[in-house]
């Protein structure tokens, strides 16, 4: 029996939930957030007529079972570490998957890395898809690379990791300058009391390579959809990610690749992490992912703090 512990019961928490009740593998799962998930689980569970081992909790230090094979961190990013250094202390267990974005500030960042397992993932998983996959392959990696992710007020902060992390798939170098071209400006998240970053533009060098994130109103542009351009030596690449799946244009021809729906891509990731085939697990680990952040959580909090000198984060979600 795999022992799953859930935390975090809003939509993207939701989206794992109908993940893992589509497991073959013989699960309990315990379900953790703070507004008691039990009447929201336990009414889609009737509806469906879903019958699983699944325990709800309000609180983590109410659970008295101790082991379990996979922890999954579905909530805000605030008080990140605090709620992995309790569940290091709480719990013994194998695997986690993290949402993004990680945390609030390059310290809590840097001291994740003591408090979770070797096998540790984040949500990224655009590399894995057949279209990115397509296009690494044609990437000459002796010419310079650049990238630009353009989209309507798409939040910055909380979705620039899947881009740096589809970037550094793509040609495999650090981040070694970040500039603000087009002064960002803060507004509100739509979660209260958070922060957000649109109707600007950012410059990341990764060596000689560089990727352009821009985000404004567009009217070209739907909003919750994304435009890249990818441009290596003589080859254009324009991707247009859409809510169903991501169509590619190139040399004149359509390619349009269907993207299989959160609770779906998960069911089959966190199988093979129950298996042990971690070969095959289609997120970013930690370790990558932590790299990566690192310098644009830097960049995030040097920019809040002009106008909010004492901070020690910024608040995003």
């Amino acid at each position: 029996m795999n022992k799953i512990c859930l935390i975090g019961f809003g939509n993207i928490g939701f989206r794992y939930f109908e993940s893992i009740l589509k497991l073959k593998e013989k699960i309990e799962l315990y379900i953790v957030d703070n507004k008691d998930p039990y009447k929201k689980g336990s009414e889609f569970l009737k509806k469906n007529n879903i019958k699983r081992k699944i325990f709800f909790f309000d609180n983590i230090k109410k659970i008295t079972f101790k082991n379990f094979d996979l922890i999954i961190i579905a909530t805000t990013a605030n008080d990140r570490l605090k709620l992995i250094k309790d569940i290091d202390k709480l719990f013994f267990y194998k695997n986690i998957i993290i949402e993004k974005p990680l945390t609030q500030n390059e310290s809590d960042l840097n001291k994740l890395t003591n408090h979770i397992p070797k096998k540790s993932w984040v949500n990224l998983n655009r590399s894995s898809f057949k279209i990115y996959r397509y296009i690494k392959k044609k990437i000459d990696l002796k010419k310079n690379t650049k990238m630009k992710v353009e989209g309507n007020n798409w939040g910055i902060c909380c979705n620039c990791l899947y881009f740096l992390d589809l970037f550094y798939f793509l040609v495999k170098k650090k981040i070694s300058k970040i500039e603000e071209i087009k002064k960002l400006k803060w507004v509100k998240s739509k979660r209260k009391g958070y922060v957000e970053l649109d109707n600007g533009k950012i410059k990341i060098n990764h060596n000689r390579n560089i990727l352009f994130l821009v985000s404004s109103k567009n009217i070209n542009i739907k909003k919750w959809n994304i435009r890249i351009e990818i441009i290596n030596g003589e080859k254009k690449w324009e991707i247009l990610e859409k809510n169903d799946g991501i169509m590619l244009i190139y040399n004149k021809k359509k390619i349009f690749h269907k993207v299989p729906l959160l609770s779906t891509r998960m069911t089959n990731t966190i199988s093979k992490i129950l298996s042990g085939n971690y070969e095959k697990v289609e997120l970013t680990d930690f370790k990558t992912s932590q790299f990566l952040y690192k310098p644009i959580i830097r960049f995030f909090l040097k920019k809040w703090k002009k106008n909010h000198k004492k901070a020690i984060n910024v608040p995003i979600t």
